[in-house]
C-alpha cells in the first residue's frame, strides 16, 4: 500500500545519502542485507499467523502485547 511505498521510499534516499557521505560502507551495506532476511522471514510468518486467527483474538493479541511492553516501558522508568 501507500505506507509501505513511502517507507520504501524513504529507506532508498536514506541509504543514497548514508552511502554519499560515506557513513556506510561495503560491509555495513553487506551487514544490512543480511540483517533483511530475518525481517522478511517474520512478516512472512506473521502474516500468515494473522491469515490464520480470528480479527478479534489477533487484535486482543496485539493489544496484550502492546500493554506488556508499554508496562515494561515505565516500570524501567520508574526504577
Amino acid at each position: 500500500g501507500f505506507i509501505g511505498t513511502l517507507y520504501l521510499i524513504g529507506a532508498i534516499v536514506l541509504l543514497v545519502m548514508l552511502t554519499g557521505f560515506r557513513v556506510m560502507g561495503p560491509a555495513e551495506l553487506a551487514a544490512s542485507a543480511l540483517a533483511t532476511l530475518p525481517l522478511l522471514a517474520g512478516m512472512f510468518l506473521g502474516r500468515r499467523l494473522r491469515d490464520s486467527v480470528s480479527q478479534a483474538l489477533f487484535r486482543r493479541g496485539l493489544l496484550m502485547t502492546v500493554m506488556v511492553i508499554g508496562a515494561n516501558l515505565l516500570i524501567r522508568a520508574i526504577i
